[in-house]
Formats: structure tokens, C-alpha cells, sequence
């Protein structure tokens, strides 16, 4: 089995090797924000730390990292951080599920 490594120590945002000596390089997921209001399909995706999510939008809308699935579930804010409200976003996953909201 082979485990990730880079240069730097940090996979989220530059080509990495991993033990096996293969290059691999990080994962990018374009979001169009916005599609989640008409497509329950668009409203969640699994993904690996390191990969790098680009929201992308038009108008007037904005990123906001929700506390957990509960603040989620009931789209409450009120311990949200907002990541911007510029399209587009780039947001690189950790080991955490996260969720986000506009």
C-alpha cells in the first residue's frame, strides 16, 4: 500500500509522491455553488484531504464553513465562518467532513 508524501510535508496544494514513487497530483472539484437551489445531486460530494474545492458562482452570493451536520440540517449560523462572498473560492478539504452554506 502506498501513503502520500511532498516535498513540503502538505499534499493540499502541490504535486506529491507517494511511497510507491508514483506522482500524484492533488484532486480539483469545481462547484457551481449555485446549482444546489434546483439539483438535490449538487448538494454534497465525497472527496480525500488534500483535494481542493473550487466554488464557482455568479451574482451576489458568498462561502460559509456551518460548525457541523446539525448547524447544517438546520441552517443555522450562528458559529459559521464566512470564507468569502468573491466567486470563484478555493477551499483545500483537511481530514474533516465540512459543511457549507450560503
Amino acid at each position: 500500500r502506498c501513503r502520500l508524501r511532498s516535498e513540503d510535508g502538505e499534499t493540499a496544494s502541490k504535486a506529491c509522491e507517494d511511497s510507491c514513487g508514483n506522482c500524484v497530483e492533488p484532486e480539483i472539484i469545481n462547484i457551481n455553488w449555485t446549482a444546489g437551489f434546483i439539483d438535490p445531486s449538487a448538494r454534497s460530494v465525497e472527496v480525500t484531504k488534500g483535494t481542493t474545492l473550487n466554488f464557482r458562482w455568479q451574482g451576489y452570493h458568498n462561502v460559509y464553513k456551518l460548525e457541523s451536520r446539525d448547524s447544517f440540517d438546520n441552517c443555522d449560523f450562528s458559529n459559521a465562518v464566512k470564507l468569502t462572498d468573491e466567486s470563484p473560492y478555493k477551499y483545500t478539504v483537511e481530514l474533516e467532513t465540512a459543511y457549507f452554506a450560503c
